[in-house]
């Protein structure tokens, strides 16, 4: 009985999780240790061992791609996440910030005029959205050749708590994204 309940589950599907509420209480819970308390070894053991409970990448542009929302660099989505709390009847959620490792590389996003993937500049620890916005060659050159490509995306996660009554995990809402180089300070992340 239990080999079979090992090959049946090699990783959690929602469903699975669904099913045990006690269960998706505790990844709910290792989810906000990982990103608060445990550091990169703790998130990177409970991303293997949990398949999906964590922020990654591939899950950033799945939710994008399924939203249908336009996503702007450094844009917070807070109406956005109030209709996402008010359509699914939502009260409670956990908020989650990480940095990971991406190519450096610096993309042109047309629909804002904006160039992506240089690090955001923080004004009271917020990212200036569109900071990158020009129509001037000169000015596009003096940013490739005075600044260094993003070394890292900052995400900002809402994970949603469901109530008792709720037998669904609610999907996570990607509040924010931006480039970062790894330069704000202590006084930017407690101002933001």
């Amino acid at each position: 009985m239990e080999s079979i309940y090992i090959e049946a589950y090699t990783s959690l599907s929602f469903d699975f999780i669904n099913k045990h509420p006690l269960l998706k209480r505790l990844i709910l819970w290792f989810q906000q240790l990982g990103n608060n308390g445990g550091g990169k070894l703790t998130y990177e053991f409970i991303g293997l061992n949990l398949p999906g409970s964590l922020s990654s990448v591939t899950m950033l542009n799945t939710l994008i791609s399924k939203s249908n929302a336009k996503i702007s660099e450094a844009e917070f989505r807070f109406d956005q996440l109030q209709k996402h709390f008010d359509d699914h009847n939502l009260q409670y959620a956990f908020g989650s910030e990480v940095a990971t490792n991406i190519i450096k590389k610096i993309k042109y996003d047309s629909k804002t005029n904006t160039f992506n993937g240089f690090p955001t500049p923080l004004d009271r620890g917020v990212p200036i959205k569109e900071y990158y916005r020009t129509n001037s060659f000169d000015k596009l050159k003096l940013w490739f050749d005075s600044n260094d490509k993003s070394s890292f995306l900052n995400v900002h996660m809402i994970q949603p708590v469901p109530s008792t009554n709720q037998n669904i995990i609610p999907s996570p809402f990607l509040l924010s994204a931006y480039g970062i180089d790894n330069t704000a300070t202590a006084n930017d992340i407690l101002q933001r």
